[in-house]
């Protein structure tokens, strides 16, 4: 996992140093530095959630804007880098359940799709068979879910990459 401090002045330097000493109890497995401006401007100091892959990722407790976006906003200080971090402890920790549940979904079989031509509904439908994730009310295309089920799900078999035209 990646915390990026935005990289404006009042973003990095409130931040940075608290997420910093945070960062050394979490070792390797996150890593806190700077980055180019998160896009929240006055809404700072701003700290995206990134996983291994460089995909944003949204935290149980964010709140709904902060959830869009997949930063935390007003992150202010030893305050803000305390919840950054009780929120991330808390992902930590439950990361092995993760896996172990994707690994399971994977394991099933999966269900035929309702339309072998493949719309943007059997992706959606796929994507939550597999990986637990409900992505209809997104509004995704169905080469942005395409994607999304290669990343979140992994390799798409021959016959389901057939299947899907993918």
């Amino acid at each position: 996992m990646q915390l990026s401090v935005c990289a404006g002045a009042t973003c990095s330097s409130s931040c940075l140093s608290p997420l910093t000493s945070l960062a050394a109890a979490w070792g390797s497995a996150v890593e806190v530095r700077s980055t180019d401006c998160l896009g929240a401007c006055g809404k700072g100091p701003n700290v995206g959630v990134l996983k291994g892959s460089g995909s944003g990722v949204s935290l149980p407790g964010m709140t709904e804007p902060e959830r869009l976006r997949r930063c935390f906003m007003k992150a202010t200080g030893e305050e803000g880098a305390e919840r950054i971090g009780g929120e991330v402890d808390e992902f930590l920790a439950g990361e092995p359940a993760r896996a172990l549940a994707a690994q399971a979904a994977l394991a099933k079989p999966a269900a035929p799709l309702k339309n072998p031509g493949c719309e943007a509904a059997d992706v959606v439908a796929r994507v939550l068979a597999l990986s637990g994730r409900d992505v209809s009310e997104r509004g995704y295309g169905r080469d942005k879910l395409l994607k999304l089920l290669r990343e979140r799900c992994g390799p798409l078999g021959g016959g389901e990459a057939d299947e899907l035209g993918g």
